[in-house]
């Protein structure tokens, strides 16, 4: 059931998350006032940026659910790769429509963009809170539920071997 959920949820958040970053883009391409243009994307990428923050730290609590539930991780990567991908979006296409906008319409100066870099650090990041996230969650899953004491095979050839004599008995 909580992986159903989790497809819906991820499903709907890509759908919404699609859509806001589209809008943003199509301020980029708005052939009105470029000041305008670029006050509009900027508050729509905003809202995007708010958006794929929340919804992630969402998708990861689902995670953690599965993960507690059915000690399933890919609940925790696909939330990764979610974020990943909207982020490489941002980074590495907007900004960069974005800054052309800018400096055509004479509203910045050229020059090199960090935002590409910045998208990498962030996806690092990220990637290093869900494998902290992972660890510390199967090891309090594994303090609350320690595995059962396997008993060794000669502890258990001694108690063939007394069910044995007491049936010789």
């Amino acid at each position: 059931m909580w992986n159903r959920i989790y497809f819906v949820v991820i499903a709907v958040c890509v759908v919404v998350m699609s859509a806001l970053t589209y809008y943003s883009w199509s301020w980029l391409q708005s052939i009105g006032a470029p000041r305008a243009a670029v006050e509009g994307y900027t508050y729509h990428s905003g809202i995007a940026w708010n958006f794929l923050w929340v919804s992630s730290v969402a998708l990861l609590i689902l995670a953690n659910v599965i993960l507690a539930k059915y000690q399933k991780s890919w609940a925790m990567w696909a939330s990764l790769v979610y974020f990943a991908v909207f982020v490489v979006i941002r980074y590495f296409w907007l900004e960069g429509s974005f800054s052309q906008l800018n400096h055509s319409s004479g509203l910045g100066e050229a020059g090199m963009s960090w935002a590409p870099v910045t998208g990498v650090i962030i996806c690092f990041a990220a990637a290093a809170v869900v494998i902290a996230n992972q660890f510390l969650a199967l090891r309090i899953s594994e303090k609350m539920y320690p595995a059962r004491i396997e008993s060794s095979p000669d502890v258990e050839l001694s108690v063939e071997a007394r069910h044995t004599d007491a049936r010789q008995d």
